[in-house]
């Protein structure tokens, strides 16, 4: 009897070291989850799941087959090598620069997951030194397929991968977006419970800000709406800040001085009105349960490119607890179903917050319809929706044929290549709406004409 196809998932070391048998998969970095949603769709599915690093060449490593991954970890009771895999039906990472592969997996699928793309905002949050050259090599000569979560970044980043390696195969990014996992075992909480240790009294709105306070963030804007509106005498609404700083993370710091700058002004709100932990452990082994206690969570976000095509994985742990969202427009959560579920404002608008958050106040029936549909939508956003698709589309998908010839060209390109592909890339994606101005800088840029036809200004490049 034939074995059953294989799918090698490889991970961040500190994910494979946090992977305990017998217990809840438990995530060092949150992108690495969406590769143990492929892993367990796969299972589902009835292929075998394979595990190795990122880190060093798979030739040496011993590799892990996975038995279940939901609701709990359990392997194989044996190690496999490289040779046993050889013929696997897939191979994905979220990172780059360790899908060069292509030599060892003649005969797979080699598939790129692209969770976030903050370099569209700030290309020195790439993800260290050589991202831009790791990313340009594997799309050159290993990647047959990129997976994405929205068509917003889909169009993005097609623009992108085509601008720094001439890779033009719009179809083969793949739009699959981050959900959660039915099977998944999330702590069950007494609400009343948990509210009472948040100190929240029966009347009071809690809102909740499960995620970083990071410079693309609206969140310093809001903030100041939230004391403008407390300080004219609410006594409903309070604040849950879940931490601050990442000691890992320096690339927020100037913003979230601004933050801090805000709280120590308004110091006799803290812990009454505004109740912020700045330590990101402590905040970290408490965010769900005072999610699950909380009545509306925070996505606030500036109008910039990068917002208008993210998924925010805050949005997704928000509507596992069936939390209504105060949301700002412009992304592309605000224009799908999940507007159903949210107070919608005006980004960097701080009048736009105070009229919303005395909305809420004054009218918290709004609130619990906001978490009706939440919960409505949420049944939408399950893995066998969102990435079980994506497993069928890879299992039938083809390697992309490679021409010697192209391959040659490309590596001719050189860093300088790079180097150009970056500028054009940092000059075109400033063709936001937000910056029109900029746009017309670019008429000549025919390689942009789909990205700023949905962005709704094509009219500025002729």
């Amino acid at each position: 009897m034939p074995l059953r196809p294989i799918f090698v998932l490889l991970l961040e070391e500190s994910t494979l070291q946090a992977l305990m048998p017998g217990l809840p998969p438990k995530l060092v970095l949150s992108h690495d989850r969406c590769l143990l949603h492929v892993g367990h769709e796969a299972l589902r599915h009835g292929y075998r799941v394979v595990l190795g690093s990122v880190v060093g060449s798979l030739r040496g490593q011993e590799l892990t087959e996975v038995a279940q991954i939901y609701p709990t970890w359990s392997v194989q009771n044996r190690w496999l090598r490289l040779a046993d895999t050889r013929d696997a039906e897939a191979v994905l990472s979220v990172q780059f620069g360790a899908l060069h592969v292509r030599h060892l997996f003649h005969r797979a699928k080699i598939v790129g997951i692209s969770p976030a793309a903050h370099f569209v905002e700030d290309l020195s949050m790439c993800g260290g030194p050589t991202y831009i050259e790791d990313m340009r090599a594997a799309l050159r000569d290993n990647l047959d397929y990129i997976v994405v979560q929205n068509v917003r970044m889909q169009d993005v980043c097609s623009v992108f991968f085509e601008m720094l390696a001439g890779w033009k195969h719009n179809n083969r990014v793949l739009v699959a977006p981050f959900g959660f996992v039915p099977e998944e075992q999330a702590p069950s909480f007494d609400r009343q419970a948990v509210r009472n240790r948040m100190g929240l009294a029966p009347d009071d709105i809690a809102i909740i800000n499960a995620g970083g306070v990071w410079k693309w963030t609206d969140f310093n804007t809001f903030l100041r709406a939230f004391v403008k509106v407390v300080r004219t005498g609410d006594s409903r609404l309070k604040l849950f800040i879940m931490g601050l700083r990442q000691r890992q993370n320096p690339d927020h710091s100037d913003y979230i001085k601004e933050t801090e700058g805000i709280l120590e002004r308004n110091g006799d709100l803290l812990d009454r009105r505004i109740i912020c932990m700045r330590d990101w452990d402590e905040a970290s082994a408490c965010i769900q349960a005072y999610t699950a206690g909380a009545d509306l969570g925070l996505n606030v976000n500036k109008d910039t490119l990068e917002n208008w095509q993210s998924q925010r994985v805050r949005l997704v742990n928000y509507a596992e607890r069936g939390l209504g969202v105060i949301n700002t427009v412009g992304d592309y959560a605000s224009t799908s179903d999940m507007a159903k579920a949210m107070f919608l404002v005006q980004p960097e608008c701080e009048e736009s917050y105070v009229g919303v958050l005395k909305k809420i106040s004054s009218n918290p029936d709004l609130v619990c319809h906001k978490r009706a549909a939440m919960r409505d939508i949420r049944c939408g956003m399950a893995s066998v929706r969102t990435t079980g698709p994506l497993v069928e589309a890879i299992a039938a998908g083809t390697l992309l044929p490679r021409r010697a010839t192209r391959a040659a060209t490309m590596r001719r390109r050189g860093t300088a290549a790079v180097g150009k592909a970056i500028g054009m890339i940092q000059r075109g994606l400033e063709t936001h709406p937000a910056g029109r101005k900029i746009a017309m800088r670019l008429r000549a840029s025919l390689l942009l004409r789909n990205v700023l036809s949905r962005l709704g200004v094509v009219a500025a490049v002729k």
